[in-house]
């Protein structure tokens, strides 16, 4: 926002810089161990990885974020490494701690650090970091800088307890709250998504991986340092067990370098046997064969003109689209000083309309999580709301919108909107969300309320089984098809 303004061009922008960044910074790290080709079919791949539709890799999620400063305090390192200056491991340092102040998951990424020294001369290092142990304590500086002036700010705003309990505290109880079973579970199911889209480089990837530890032409610390990547890459992915789609971004780079040894290999293969001026080229014919075939396979979702469409089919029922019409709606009704309320987990709507929540939950899958502190928060966001009676109340009726786990307590947080919002407020616009699940279609309501004493109109909506409608309408087949969102007013 400080850079590129509150809009949706600045998020695609900034989204656009930071995976270039991180297709710069892997270029050469790659370029720096194995070469020019490898260097390149690796970022080509990367690129075409991260506009995956599977892992929703056309939002602008942490981990996009983390790719960039993972890849970049790496190739800081391997210069420290190199050159033993002071500046490039305070450098890979602040990477590094930026990194994980975007995603704790981060963290698992730090040890690649000690197979660099050995990436790098070939040889064994046990005492590296003793013999440089004061670069090595401005490289822990580094990483813990943004950590500590993050801490600074938010006790200057007096939230430090707030910072220490989400960041630390909560987090914990919330990777804790999903068991092995479950994990394997949502692995399966996330991973089969991803490898529908993109089966064939998941094979090469495969076939990469096997002809790193078959081919003698990789030297025993190349092996070492890719499989260690690879492997902090999948734990990456793995805190919680939730196994969340967006989360194997973080495991992209690896697997990219491993279809670039796959097509070296390919190529090696076809060499072996065929002897032809051909095959010379063949490792780039057969380079684009596969990045031919991608585009084919996935030229539905790449060269589609309808953004709303691909919005529709990738989220379904979550109520992405409908956001921008209630937004407009809220901002055009209210000043530069009004909170709102979303009671359910849309906060996308707070950046649309450019308001400030009166609560800080902008979530509400937190509040009914099935963890110990779901009372906790639903007194807090009630008391916080209370408080602060927004002028206008936004309530997410879709199941999607809050992920109401079996073990939450529900009866206090939902008596509490029952009443609060029919002592309170006037019903003012309805949003109509429709899930399609197979052959039944489901609709779902968002309903924004006025609160009585700060409304200059009154408003009443009533629906049917054909839709929602104002309730002084009626409406027969004729009419124009229901907008996703419509003020009813009386």
């Amino acid at each position: 926002m400080f850079c590129f303004g509150q809009n949706i061009f600045a998020i695609k922008l900034s989204l656009l810089i930071f995976n270039l960044g991180a297709c710069f910074f892997l270029f050469l790290i790659i370029n720096k161990i194995f070469g020019n080709f490898h260097a390149a079919v690796t970022i080509l791949f990367f690129s075409v990885f991260i506009t995956s539709a599977s892992m929703l890799c056309f939002a602008a999620h942490a981990t996009h974020y983390v790719s960039f400063f993972i890849t970049g305090a790496l190739w800081f390192y391997i210069i420290a490494a190199e050159k033993i200056e002071n500046k490039y491991f305070m450098l890979s340092g602040l990477f590094f701690g930026s990194a994980i102040l975007m995603k704790q998951h981060a963290l698992f990424f730090i040890p690649v650090i000690f197979f660099i020294p050995s990436l790098l001369t070939q040889k064994f290092h046990p005492t590296y970091i003793f013999k440089n142990f004061f670069q090595h304590l401005l490289f822990a500086s580094g990483i813990l800088f943004p950590l500590i002036t993050t801490g600074v700010f938010a006790w200057l705003k007096n939230d430090f307890l707030n910072f220490c309990k989400w960041t630390f505290v909560y987090s914990l109880d919330y990777a804790s709250s999903i068991g092995p079973y479950w994990g394997w579970i949502n692995l399966k199911t996330s991973f089969l998504h991803m490898f529908v889209e993109f089966n064939i480089l998941w094979i090469l990837a495969l076939s990469g991986l096997s002809y790193l530890f078959l081919n003698r032409k990789f030297l025993l610390y190349q092996k070492l340092f890719l499989l260690a990547f690879l492997l902090l890459s999948f734990i990456s992915v793995t805190p919680g067990y939730y196994f969340r789609r967006h989360y194997f971004i973080l495991l992209l780079p690896v697997v990219s370098i491993f279809i670039a040894l796959s097509i070296d290999f390919t190529d090696r293969l076809i060499k072996e046997r065929i002897s032809s001026s051909l095959v010379n080229n063949y490792k780039y014919l057969f380079f684009i064969l596969v990045f031919g075939f991608i585009l084919v396979q996935n030229g539905d979702y790449l060269f589609i003109d309808n953004t709303n469409q691909i919005c529709r089919v990738i989220y379904q029922g979550n109520p992405f689209i409908e956001s921008i019409p209630i937004a407009d709606y809220i901002k055009n009704n209210t000043s530069k000083t009004d909170k709102i309320a979303i009671l359910g987990s849309e906060p996308q709507i707070l950046f649309y309309a450019d308001r400030n929540s009166a609560t800080s939950f902008i979530y509400a899958y937190h509040l009914v999580s099935g963890s110990k502190y779901d009372v906790q928060f639903q007194q807090q966001a009630i008391k916080e709301i209370e408080g602060e009676k927004p002028k206008y109340i936004i309530l997410v009726n879709s199941s999607t919108s809050w992920l109401v786990q079996p073990k939450a307590p529900l009866a206090a947080i939902f008596d509490w909107i029952n009443y609060y919002i029919s002592q309170n407020y006037t019903l003012t616009g309805l949003g109509c969300i429709t899930k399609q699940l197979d052959y039944l279609s489901i609709i779902e309501i968002c309903c924004i309320y006025v609160n009585h004493i700060r409304a200059n109109r009154n408003y009443s909506a009533h629906v049917t089984n054909e839709g929602i409608l104002p309730s002084n309408n009626s409406r027969n087949a004729s009419d124009e098809p229901m907008p996703c969102f419509r003020q009813v007013e009386r």
